[in-house]
Parts: C-alpha cells; sequence; structure tokens
C-alpha cells in the first residue's frame, strides 16, 4: 500500500460546519478484520443484512435525461409519501449479473458481467436502461438493469443462469422479489413503492441529500491502519461516484474535503468491493 500524493491541489476549504456536516453524514465501507495486516490477508466481513432483506429493502437510482430518480421500497411501518411519475412503462424488470453465485468480486469483475447482461439483451432486441440498487444502510452498490418485455418466468431463468438468486419486477401495485430458486432462503416477497426525483445528483457516499456537501477523506497516510483504511474508502467512494454520480464534486473531478494535500492511498491489490454477499478485502494474490 502506498499514499499518493502526485498531484495535489489547492482545496477550497469548506466550513467548520460544513466539515463537521460531512463527517457526521459520511458512510464508510464495510471495512475487513485487523486492517493492520501488512500481508493484506484479510477476513472479509459477513453481509450487514441477511440476503432476503437485501432485496427487499435496496433502493435503485436510474436517469432519464437529465432528471435522477430514486425507487424506494415503503416498508412495512414508514409514512407513505408523496410520489413521482415514473418516466417508462410498467412493469419493468430489475435484473442484475453481478456477484454471480455470491462471488467475491472487483469492480471491473462487476462491469464486466454488466457488459454481458448488455450484449446479451441487445441481442434480444429488448428495451432495457441501466439503474443502480443501494444497500439501505449504503455501504455497497450494484449494477442492474430496467427491461421491458418479458415474462417473470423468462426473466427469472435469465437470472438463474448467471447465478442470481432473485429478480425484482416493479409494477403499479409494488416491487416483487421474485426468487429463482437457487436459494432456499429468499422468499417471495412484495412492498409498496415511492419514487422520487432530482435534478442534482447528491454525494452518493452522505446519508443526507444536500446539493452542495460533498464527502470527507478517511483514513491516512501513516500507519498501516490509516492507510489500508484510506485505499478501501477511495475504492468505494469511486465505485459510487462511478456509477450514481455526484453533482457537488463534479462526479470527482473536484477535491474532497478535508484532504488538504490532495493526495490519496492506493492499492498495490486488486479490491474485494463490498456487497449483500459481505464486506471490502483485497482479492489474494495469485
Amino acid at each position: 500500500m502506498t499514499y499518493d500524493n502526485v498531484r495535489a491541489t489547492a482545496l477550497l476549504d469548506p466550513t467548520p460546519d460544513q466539515l463537521a456536516r460531512a463527517q457526521e453524514q459520511r458512510v464508510l465501507p464495510v471495512f475487513p478484520v485487523k486492517l493492520n495486516d501488512p500481508e493484506l490477508s484479510l477476513i472479509r466481513r459477513p453481509p450487514q443484512s441477511p440476503l432476503a432483506d437485501s432485496y427487499r429493502t435496496q433502493r435503485y437510482s436510474f436517469r432519464d435525461g437529465d432528471t435522477h430518480y430514486i425507487l424506494t421500497p415503503e416498508l412495512s411501518g414508514s409514512e407513505p409519501s408523496p410520489s413521482v411519475e415514473p418516466p417508462l412503462e410498467l412493469p419493468v424488470h430489475l435484473l442484475s449479473n453481478w456477484h454471480s453465485g455470491g462471488a467475491s468480486s472487483t469492480f471491473g469483475d462487476c462491469l464486466a458481467a454488466q457488459e454481458e447482461l448488455t450484449a446479451r439483451l441487445v441481442e434480444l432486441n429488448l428495451s432495457f436502461q441501466l439503474a443502480v440498487a443501494t444497500a439501505e444502510d449504503l455501504t455497497w452498490f450494484e449494477g442492474f438493469s430496467m427491461v421491458s418485455g418479458l415474462e417473470d418466468g423468462e426473466v427469472i431463468e435469465m437470472a438463474r443462469a448467471s447465478g442470481q438468486p432473485a429478480v425484482i419486477r416493479w409494477d403499479a401495485a409494488g416491487l416483487e422479489v421474485l426468487p429463482t430458486g437457487l436459494r432456499a432462503d429468499i422468499p417471495a416477497s412484495r412492498t409498496a413503492w415511492r419514487l422520487e426525483s432530482t435534478e442534482v445528483a447528491t454525494c452518493p457516499v452522505r446519508r443526507d441529500a444536500d446539493p452542495a456537501g460533498r464527502c470527507t477523506n478517511y483514513g491516512g497516510p501513516y500507519g498501516g491502519t490509516a492507510i489500508h483504511a484510506a485505499a478501501l474508502w477511495r475504492a468505494h467512494r469511486s465505485v459510487a461516484v462511478s456509477l450514481l454520480a455526484c453533482g457537488p464534486c463534479a462526479d470527482g473531478r473536484e477535491p474532497i474535503w478535508g484532504n488538504p494535500r490532495g493526495g490519496g492511498a492506493l492499492s498495490l491489490a486488486s479490491e474485494v468491493i463490498g456487497s449483500r454477499y459481505g464486506g471490502y478485502t483485497w482479492r489474494p494474490p495469485n
């Protein structure tokens, strides 16, 4: 692990209140056990919630033109909220090709899998658009395709063939988890939904929706634990911004707050990204 101070830039310092708010609202990735291991033989932490709950509670983000949409399940006990009209015709199915069979995957693995799914949908001449699922606690992200023109059974068959334990049907009545049969611990379930829209993509690693708020650095350049934490934080932020964009930092082109030297930790091994199957860690060298 190294610390990169190349291309350091002068930062426009946030106010103390802005920085305190950013630190309070920052969402950290799920770090592995014993971050100070110099050999990176780190134990991946288990998922933060049961697999079935991860499908039932995840929210979805997608774009239509310049408008960003957030589709959220209305879970039991939550107060119903006003919802905007969907910009597409329902029903659609939400289908992923990431982490096949629960595999530990790098971001590159996941993007390659997404390309394979896209090629398959194009080959079938199906109408689809990309979406991103986000964990309820914001600790992982997963690419999905919103597909039109298929029956439940057809989508389930496609998902099963690519190692996915569930797909989602979104229709006027709700968000329905459709098990593929690969896992016995995922029952069918349905929730109501709410759709919100915004013209600005807010920081995807903050809990709030401050249209001007950036995230803050985590970890640092001194000591193994701090450097490893900084490297995984940087990887997590990169995944989030790549998938969801970020208006306040111009999609990563502007510096984050609280990093006066403009540098950051660089991983010398491939990061296994956080997912519904576990937290962040590094892929062991061959």
